[in-house]
């Protein structure tokens, strides 16, 4: 419930700031706190965030809960395998909701390996796609079922 509630505060502060200040704001949220800033670099270790007065803030990646980027929301979730494993938190991109489920794309081999297949990653970027209802986690989307359920929230598969 807290996930769905913060994404749901990300989502409209992301319209409202796009309404009253410059495109390129970004937005971090850590730790029940909202950091708005021109520019926010996400590191394994530690987000910088970069302010109109080029004052940069350091905060631990661990205690950040979601953050927009370039108008793109991202949350922290956990990473579920094939077997229904939680392998960890990750930052998944929200792509769309609807009838009370939110559609999130995850990077698999970003970081040079895919925790879902257990594997290190290809060359070639490997885009999972989970779906999560009331902030839980809801189900895996498979290469078989990914088109239906990304038409369901009127997306094509995003390469």
């Amino acid at each position: 419930m807290k996930k769905a509630l913060t994404l749901l505060i990300l989502v409209l502060i992301a319209l409202v700031s796009k309404a009253i200040s410059p495109p390129a704001s970004d937005i971090v949220v850590s730790d029940g706190k909202t950091y708005f800033c021109d520019k926010v670099i996400m590191g394994t270790a530690s987000a910088k965030i970069y302010d109109a007065s080029g004052e940069i803030t350091k905060i631990p990646s661990q205690s950040v809960e979601s953050f927009i980027k370039k108008g793109q929301v991202f949350v922290n979730l956990p990473v579920i395998t094939k077997t229904n494993d939680t392998v960890g938190m990750a930052f998944m991109q929200f792509i769309s909701s609807r009838s009370g489920l939110q559609l999130f794309r995850y990077c698999s081999n970003c970081l040079k390996y895919d925790p879902v297949e257990g594997v290190i990653a290809p060359i070639n970027a490997v885009y999972r796609y989970y779906i999560f209802k009331g902030g839980r986690y809801f189900m895996l989307l498979d290469e078989k079922d990914a088109n239906t359920f990304l038409s369901f929230f009127g997306v094509t598969k995003i390469a």
